[in-house]
């Protein structure tokens, strides 16, 4: 009796504790917070809008019955795709198209010649000749920039994801003109040349069909399918996370005024002459000493031909009395060494020997009678003979001071003085000569 009193008992107590443990499995189960409500989950993001989803194709008509046939077709129609309400708007990580802030002109999908077709990609206005600068990293896949065209001037970057961006309407024209015969993409692009996310790729301009309209860029953006998208959302994020957020030089680089030289180095970048002096391509750096590689790079450019490099120097640097040694000047400036301490570049007489080799090729190469074959080689003269040539085809005037063999010339610098000597843009013109009293 004691036996089965003791098994009923055992029994009651094991029942009643696997139900204390399942009550306390329940109560953790229901006790525990919502994952997602705790994280505070984003909602879904939008599909990206395409041109199909503002305007819908008009469905097909549905096949003529064949009156031979007995057996009945039901066509049944694909549901629509289910999109989240609260889902938000697609955003396509990319930078700003432009050294600019610029302003939005026109949007995705609006209605072009008379409601025919409609808009695939969104407009910016900005300056002529800011620089356009690729969103993402990737290669040129398309390019044209045949001047003096309609096909002129725009590109195609297909970034490393599959995804592309265009850039249509670039600059076609000289510098200060509408002619249609400049530059607007940079001259070393290829199809398949690699670029970088904000390295500039060309300049702002009206080409195409945007002559008769405000200077703009035409941006589309496109999946990997090759389906162009509303980039609206894309452009607005971008453009607040810039880090070129304003651009308000005149010209193509952010740091050149609209001097004499800042004029210059917009017409070459017109002629196809890009002369940064960093990687993105959106400074010149005019007060930095201009290299012998940066005169040879412009004198090529103004002779047609590859140019003779000249000597380049360091600035002389006078401390009390006399040039310091090496020694005094790591002590007082710091240096390790004297490449370190002094600006190395061109003086102004090695830039006259450059700027008297150009002057003097052009007039003897051409010459009719030469074949250009056989085209005479124009040696480098000495300083002081192209000095006095340089007098003597009346570049100088006796009023311009004799040049110097020790100034290091500045980007800035050495931009005027070329586009002086060689192009007749006198910086600095002498006095008009006084008039005799009477």
């Amino acid at each position: 009796m004691e036996i089965t009193r003791f098994l009923a008992m055992s029994e009651r107590l094991g029942r009643a504790a696997i139900t204390v443990v399942m009550v306390v499995m329940i109560g953790v189960i229901v006790g525990q917070p919502d994952a997602a409500a705790e994280t505070g989950a984003d909602p879904l993001t939008c599909p990206p809008v395409t041109l199909d989803d503002l305007f819908p194709p008009e469905p097909d008509p549905p096949p003529e019955p064949d009156p031979e046939s007995t057996t009945t077709t039901t066509i049944v129609e694909d549901p629509e795709p289910k999109v989240a309400e609260d889902c938000r708007p697609f955003i396509y990580g990319m930078g700003w198209p432009l050294a600019d802030k610029g302003r939005f002109i026109s949007r995705f999908g609006a209605p072009r010649d008379n409601n025919t077709r409609h808009h695939k990609g969104t407009d910016v206005a900005a300056p002529k000749l800011t620089p356009v600068l690729s969103v993402a990293d990737g290669r040129v896949s398309q390019i044209h920039h045949e001047t003096g065209t309609p096909d002129c001037c725009w590109l195609v970057v297909k970034h490393t994801d599959g995804w592309e961006s265009w850039y249509l309407h670039l600059n076609n024209d000289a510098f200060d003109t509408d002619d249609g015969f400049g530059a607007g993409i940079r001259s070393d692009l290829r199809p398949g040349t690699g670029v970088r996310q904000g390295e500039v790729i060309g300049w702002l301009g009206d080409s195409g069909n945007a002559e008769t309209t405000v200077v703009h860029l035409h941006f589309e953006l496109r999946n990997p399918e090759g389906d162009a998208v509303d980039a609206w959302d894309s452009l607005k994020t971008a453009r607040t996370e810039s880090s070129y957020r304003s651009h308000s030089a005149i010209g193509p680089y952010a740091d050149l005024s609209s001097g004499a030289s800042g004029v210059l180095v917009s017409r070459f970048v017109t002629e196809g002459l890009h002369l940064p002096c960093d990687d993105p391509g959106v400074r010149h750096c005019p007060e930095k000493a201009a290299s012998p590689e940066f005169v040879s790079t412009i004198a090529a450019h103004l002779a047609g031909k590859r140019a003779p490099t000249v000597e380049g120097g360091y600035k002389k640097v006078s401390v009390f009395s006399g040039a310091p040694d090496e020694a005094t000047l790591s002590l007082l400036l710091g240096c390790d060494l004297l490449e370190a301490c002094l600006p190395y570049g061109v003086t102004e007489t090695e830039l006259a020997r450059l700027a008297d080799w150009i002057v003097l090729d052009g007039l003897v190469n051409s010459n009719p009678s030469i074949n250009p074959e056989n085209a005479v080689v124009v040696p480098l003269a000495t300083a002081a003979f192209s000095e006095s040539n340089l007098r003597r085809l009346g570049v100088l005037r006796p009023c311009h001071r004799s040049l110097d063999a020790d100034h290091v010339l500045t980007r800035s610098e050495a931009v005027d003085r070329i586009g002086w000597w060689v192009l007749g843009v006198e910086p600095y013109p002498c006095p008009p000569p006084a008039q005799p009293n009477r």
